[in-house]
């Protein structure tokens, strides 16, 4: 999913991923009131709606970099469903 998102705005070029993982550009379609922190160890970045920590957009880097999207704290998978999942912070 990350990857699809990831070639539309930046082509194939793996280092221009850079822009997405750390911050310095907003993913298409977060809310403009969400809150954007770095991950733990420079994994890559969140972003985390101040008014229900359970939703989240969380982009990790990596050779593939992926999402992973969370509602109430339970994890969304490609067809919009929970997938059963749970992060909690």
């Amino acid at each position: 999913m990350i990857k699809s998102i990831i070639s539309k705005l930046f082509g194939n070029n793996t280092n221009q991923y850079t822009p997405l993982l750390t911050g310095k550009v907003r993913p298409p379609n977060v809310p403009n009131n969400w809150i954007g922190t770095a991950l733990p160890q420079n994994q890559g970045w969140a972003w985390t709606n101040p008014e229900n920590r359970g939703d989240c957009v969380r982009i990790y880097a990596g050779d593939e970099p992926f999402v992973v999207v969370t509602q109430d704290g339970m994890v969304i998978g490609r067809d919009g469903k929970p997938t059963g999942e749970r992060i909690d912070d």
